[in-house]
């Protein structure tokens, strides 16, 4: 667990500068450290600003139904119909609970859906070439589209305009597990 001095003195070196509302919990911090560790997922800057943006730091947000027939749930809102399958899966035994309302709340693993999270962007970044930007928007909308009013070419900008500060929040000397 984060000690909390050293969570709120991160906090006012690293993250000082932006949005109060982008600021992640103590717990949420932790919950990112745990679930890189265990996918063996280097990024957290890319966790913490896809969570923030698909669910605001909640740990059971309401699931939202999808044209396709599946939900996006969790902390993450992972799409069930891409990633609640092998490999993103393995090893895992409620990353995406049973809600698929708007009216229910997330009923599965918080930590399990980072974990299914941080597998899905390792795939991401690989079809991105390592651009995480593109890994954003291609997270946020499967494919890559240039319009500026794009659900991809907002989730890429959204991404870029504060992932340098969660990149120095996350460099600091946060504990591993």
């Amino acid at each position: 667990m984060l000690n909390a001095d050293f969570y709120r003195s991160a906090v006012q070196k690293a993250l000082a500068e932006i949005d109060p509302v982008d600021v992640p919990p103590m717990e949420c911090v932790d919950l990112i450290l745990r679930a890189c560790e265990r996918a063996e997922f280097a990024d957290k800057s890319i966790i913490a600003v896809t969570w923030r943006r698909e669910s605001l730091w909640y740990q059971h947000p309401v699931s939202n139904p999808r044209r396709d027939g599946g939900a996006d749930v969790g902390c993450l809102q992972l799409a069930t119909t891409y990633w609640d399958k092998a490999p993103f899966t393995d090893d895992l035994s409620n990353p995406f609970g049973t809600t698929r309302t708007k009216t229910e709340p997330f009923d599965g693993d918080p930590l399990e859906n980072l974990i299914v999270g941080c597998r899905a962007y390792i795939q991401l970044l690989k079809r991105a070439k390592g651009d995480r930007g593109v890994a954003a928007g291609l997270y946020r909308a499967g494919q890559v589209n240039p319009d500026p009013s794009s659900a991809y070419a907002v989730r890429r900008d959204e991404f870029m305009g504060v992932v340098a500060s969660y990149d120095a929040f996350f460099a600091m000397p946060l504990p591993s597990y």
